[in-house]
């Protein structure tokens, strides 16, 4: 395990310590024992083993993914080590073999080893399986994980209102609100408005519908403009998926005040 080397250019001598196939029993404290004559001394030095773990999925494996049409679906591949690359696989029956799903614009997406499969349809239908490399080794999720059932309808997870807070907006100025939610294809916002009479719908002039197929997710953007004080009041956000389904409601509050308020 040692190599002696004798430089006599420069009248100097090395003792190289040389570790191979390392194990965890190497690791410890080692002593270099310089000896002239009958004098010593000598350098220490530790070495520590670190041994690798075995790869492991962080998540565990679905027997079933639960996906809803039109909707979005995260299949989380994380692992124990991020410097591994990740893929997921896919079939449409068990008799078929895995086919890795390429990454694709408005369709699958990766964000730190979670892919997003954008709205669902019937082709996406079929076994999934995360598969992860490192080196020469390799693992995938389990035969009998991974059955991804599609339904029909569900109001979406993901439904918000930015800003969420009330709005104090002066008469005469410009405002705006965000109603968000997921599904370009199915999901359907409408904005309504609280009054003496009940809920009225708002006037399509006042709402900007804006979708993002890259995220599947559908926006629809209230605006005042020209603040008067018979726009304050409040005002509901309803999401509806396909037209039978009950609605989810979000609520949001908007004040327009005549002059700004003065803090002391």
């Amino acid at each position: 395990m040692v190599t002696v080397v004798k430089d006599w250019f420069t009248n100097r001598v090395r003792a190289i310590l040389k570790i191979t196939n390392t194990q965890q029993q190497d690791g410890g404290v080692y002593k270099c024992l310089l000896t002239v004559f009958d004098k010593t001394d000598y350098k220490l030095i530790i070495i520590l083993v670190k041994v690798k773990e075995p790869l492991v999925f962080l998540a565990q494996p679905k027997i079933i993914l639960q996906g809803y049409l039109s909707q979005n679906l995260e299949i989380n591949c994380s692992t124990n080590d991020e410097k591994v690359a990740v893929s997921l696989l896919h079939r449409c029956h068990p008799l078929a073999a895995f086919t890795e799903r390429q990454l694709k614009e408005n369709k699958l997406s990766l964000n730190e080893k979670v892919f997003t499969l954008l709205n669902l349809d019937l082709r996406d239908a079929g076994i999934y399986a995360c598969e992860a490399k490192r080196e020469a080794n390799s693992i995938r999720w389990p035969l009998g994980t991974g059955h991804l059932i599609l339904s029909r309808a569900r109001l979406p997870d993901y439904f918000v209102l930015k800003p969420e807070q009330p709005i104090l907006v002066l008469k005469g100025q410009d405002a705006s609100v965000t109603c968000e939610s997921e599904g370009i294809a199915v999901t359907k916002l409408q904005w309504q408005k609280q009054t003496s009479s009940g809920e009225v719908p708002v006037p399509d002039s006042m709402v900007t519908i804006v979708k993002d197929r890259s995220a599947n997710r559908v926006k629809a953007v209230l605006k005042i403009t020209n603040a008067q004080v018979e726009y304050g009041g409040s005002y509901k956000c309803v999401v509806r998926v396909f037209e039978k389904t009950p609605g989810l409601r979000l609520a949001i509050r908007l004040i327009i005040a005549e002059t700004a308020f003065a803090f002391h």
